[in-house]
């Protein structure tokens, strides 16, 4: 007895170009195919080859044997349903919480590679004395924010939370090296309706500081890192939800140059900075609802930053050790937010695709950074506000603690 396969077949759309290809197995070739029960969808035709394909012209569901019959007349069927659905179907990518799940992904991914970058430049900070020994250090960051919802898309809310650890050594009195662990999870909450975005990121950093002659200074870091998301959306008009997951790679980079102004008790940094980076994300496909779960394409998320800074900090000296207050006012520049990716639904292999592009902002924020830094004989803390304005998110706010080696 002959084996046909596919055993069940993709459901089709009224209007829409479909084609599917039915083998067998089991007998000697070549197979012939015909249809011998029921009667295929009005439009579509089978070939001796098996080569379900045409444009269904009628909507319904549709029940029919296929045989397959070998070389020598041996034969085998196999039952199946189609189903065309009558109509285009609503274009997903309109959705709001569709495009606040892509909207949110674009922007975890980018938060994964800014976190770690800005957890070492700051580290870089303290290299710029490179008389002093190696050290290590240890910095937790948590960032939380939102935006309201618009004509792009539903409403956003987010919370990250960020662990960095590393080690670093000067090599001479111009250059020092070091190297750093990150794990970076978020979550995102979309709309009002329960859809959300949750991820991880583990990183690995390169890092290094060169005074080619004080008092200027260039600090470079490189990273990779690999992302895990796992998706929930609401599906419009009822409480079901679909579920997805989805991983990829990132590599980022950060190089900035700088003026450091030093005087006794006291120092200012002017610096210019580029940032760089690159994700690629999988593809994936939600569970659940049969009729209304997506198929998402590959994804390429690029994004390129450039920033002007200025940095302050005095030494006070205290009974407890030395105390410095410190702050840093930045402009920065996303001239490059390049994402988006097709999605098409589950149940139409064949049916059309859409483009479905993450809201955008302007491209220019303003950060700020409020904080203190305790040296004591052995260990040096460093409490860090951090407060972003404009961009996406209008009220990103966040937190950092720094425990390093007193050297």
């Amino acid at each position: 007895t002959l084996t046909l396969s596919p055993t069940t077949l993709p459901g089709g759309t009224l209007g829409v170009a479909y084609s599917q290809t039915i083998t067998a197995s089991g007998g000697t070739t070549p197979y012939s195919f015909a249809v011998t029960a029921g009667s295929l969808p009005t439009g579509l035709v089978l070939t001796s080859a098996g080569v379900l394909s045409g444009t269904p012209t009628a909507s319904g569901t549709y029940a029919f044997t296929i045989t397959a019959t070998d070389l020598f007349g041996s034969t085998g069927s196999q039952a199946y349903t189609l189903v065309i659905v009558g109509g285009a179907r609503p274009d997903p990518a309109k959705d709001p919480d569709v495009v606040g799940i892509e909207t949110a992904t674009n922007s975890v991914v980018r938060i994964f590679a800014e976190n770690p970058m800005r957890t070492v430049d700051r580290r870089m900070d303290s290299l710029h004395d490179l008389e002093k020994g190696c050290g290590w250090w240890i910095s937790d960051t948590t960032r939380s924010g939102g935006r309201g919802s618009d004509a792009q898309g539903s409403s956003q809310s987010f919370r990250v939370n960020g662990l960095t650890l590393g080690g670093d050594c000067p090599t001479s009195h111009h250059l020092a090296f070091g190297l750093a662990l990150g794990y970076d999870r978020n979550r995102q909450d979309i709309g009002v309706h329960g859809s959300q975005v949750y991820g991880q990121a583990k990183s690995g950093i390169g890092y290094g500081s060169f005074h080619p002659t004080l008092p200027f200074f260039i600090d470079g870091s490189i990273g990779h890192q690999r992302i895990n998301l796992q998706t929930r959306r609401a599906l419009p008009g009822s409480d079901s939800m679909v579920e997805g997951e989805r991983s990829g790679q990132q590599t980022f980079s950060s190089w900035t140059g700088g003026y450091r102004m030093k005087r006794t008790g006291w120092e200012i940094d002017g610096y210019s900075r580029i940032d760089v980076a690159k994700a690629r994300l999988d593809g994936y496909s939600e569970d659940g609802d049969p009729t209304q779960a997506l198929r998402y394409g590959d994804e390429s998320i690029d994004t390129r930053t450039r920033t002007v800074g200025v940095r302050g900090k005095f030494q006070h000296k205290s009974r407890w050790g030395m105390v410095e207050p410190r702050m840093r006012v930045e402009f920065l520049h996303d001239f490059r937010l390049q994402g988006g990716t097709s999605i098409q639904y589950v149940d139409q292999p064949f049916g059309p695709e859409y483009f479905l592009a993450p809201q955008t902002d302007g491209g220019d924020r303003r950060f700020v950074e409020l904080g203190v830094v305790l040296n004591t004989r052995r260990v040096t803390l460093n409490l860090q506000y951090l407060g972003t304005f404009g961009g996406l998110y209008g009220n990103d706010r966040g937190w950092t603690l720094t425990f390093q080696n007193s050297r």
